[in-house]
C-alpha cells in the first residue's frame, strides 16, 4: 500500500501470477557475487527444480507458462465473469497472437513476465499483444512494463523488461544489451510509458493520477527506472545427465552453477556493463540454464 494525498494505491492486489507456481518450479542458488557500481546490478541465479534423479521437468513449465497466456495477453477486465465458452474463446485467440517462428522470443517474453510478477511481485501495466498489429512480426521496444513500490519507501520502480534465449550464453547477453541499448536510445521508451498511463485502467482516476505524479508529474524524482533482463542459455553441464557423471553432477549441482556464474558470467557482465551508457538504470539479472535452448522452444510451439 502506499498513500499519497489520503489516497492508497495497492499495486499488489494486480498481480496475476500464482507465486506457488513459481516455486513448484524454480529454485535459484545463493550467492554473493556483485557485478556494476553503475549501473548498479542485481544478479538472481534460477534453475528449474529437479527431482533426486535428475528430471528436468521442461514440459511443466511451458504447461504453467502456456496456463498464464491469456493473463499475459489480456487485461482482468477483459476476462472478467467470462462464462467457460468466452473463457475457451479467450485462450483460442491469445494462442493466434504468438508467432510460430522456430526462433521467435515470445516463450523468453511470457517467462520473463512471470517472473516479474512472481519474483519481483511487480504488476504488469502493458500488455503489449493487444497492441501488436502484426503477429507475424517480432514486437519493437521492451519485452513488458511493470511497476512497483520499493520496501515501503517513497519510490516507484518503472520496471522494463528483456528476454533473451539462446544456445549460447555469451551470444544471449551480447544480443541482450544491443536490444536494451537500442530501447533506451530511442523515443520507444516514453511512447511505451506514455500508453501504459493512458491506458492503464485497472486502478481508479485518482489512483491513476497518483501512478502519473511519480512517472512523469510532482514526484518524479521518486520514479526509479528498473531494467529487467532474462538469459536463458543451453548448459552444457546438463549433458552429465546423460552419463556416468549424472550422480555426480546432481550432488554438485549449485557449486558447478556458481563456479560457472563466477568464472564465466561475471566477467562477461561486467564488460557489458562498464560498456553500458544509461547509468541511471537498476539492473535486475535473471539467469536460467536450460538442458536445450531449442526445446524449449519447441515444447512451447508445440503447446500453442
Amino acid at each position: 500500500m502506499h498513500p499519497t494525498n489520503g489516497l492508497k494505491v495497492n499495486l499488489q492486489a494486480l498481480l496475476e501470477v500464482d507465486k506457488r507456481d513459481y516455486s513448484s518450479l524454480f529454485s535459484t542458488v545463493e550467492h554473493d557475487i556483485t557485478c556494476g557500481e553503475v549501473p548498479a546490478a542485481s544478479v538472481r541465479l534460477h534453475f528449474i527444480r529437479h527431482d533426486a534423479g535428475g528430471l528436468v521437468p521442461v514440459g511443466k513449465v511451458v504447461d504453467t507458462l502456456i496456463s498464464y497466456i491469456t493473463h499475459f495477453c489480456f487485461t482482468s477486465e477483459r476476462r472478467a465473469g467470462l462464462g467457460e465458452q468466452a473463457r475457451n474463446r479467450a485462450f483460442v485467440e491469445a494462442k493466434r497472437l504468438f508467432r510460430r517462428s522456430p526462433t521467435t522470443g515470445q516463450p523468453g517474453e511470457l517467462l520473463v513476465y512471470f517472473l516479474i510478477e512472481a519474483v519481483l511481485q511487480a504488476p504488469q501495466v502493458l500488455k503489449k499483444m493487444l497492441i501488436t498489429t502484426n503477429p507475424n512480426d517480432e514486437r519493437k521496444g521492451s519485452d513488458g512494463v511493470h511497476i512497483r513500490w520499493v520496501g515501503g519507501e517513497d519510490l516507484l520502480e518503472v520496471i522494463f523488461a528483456e528476454a533473451k534465449l539462446y544456445k549460447d550464453f555469451n551470444a544471449a547477453l551480447t544480443s541482450a544489451f544491443l536490444s536494451m541499448t537500442d530501447f533506451h536510445n530511442s523515443f520507444t521508451k516514453g511512447l511505451e510509458i506514455n500508453y501504459f498511463l493512458n491506458a492503464f485502467s485497472l486502478l481508479s482516476a485518482e489512483q491513476q493520477g497518483v501512478i502519473a505524479s511519480y512517472v512523469e508529474g510532482e514526484n518524479k524524482g521518486k520514479c526509479q527506472e528498473v531494467q529487467v533482463c532474462l538469459i536463458g542459455h543451453t548448459w552444457e553441464e546438463y549433458e552429465c545427465l546423460k552419463t556416468t557423471e549424472r550422480k555426480t553432477f546432481l550432488k554438485e549441482f549449485e557449486k558447478r552453477y556458481l563456479k560457472w556464474a563466477t568464472e564465466t558470467m561475471k566477467p562477461k557482465l561486467g564488460t557489458e556493463l562498464e560498456a553500458f551508457t544509461h547509468s541511471h538504470l537498476r539492473f535486475e539479472f535473471f539467469f536460467l540454464p536450460l538442458t536445450s535452448v531449442e526445446n524449449f522452444r519447441e515444447l512451447f510451439l508445440a503447446s500453442l
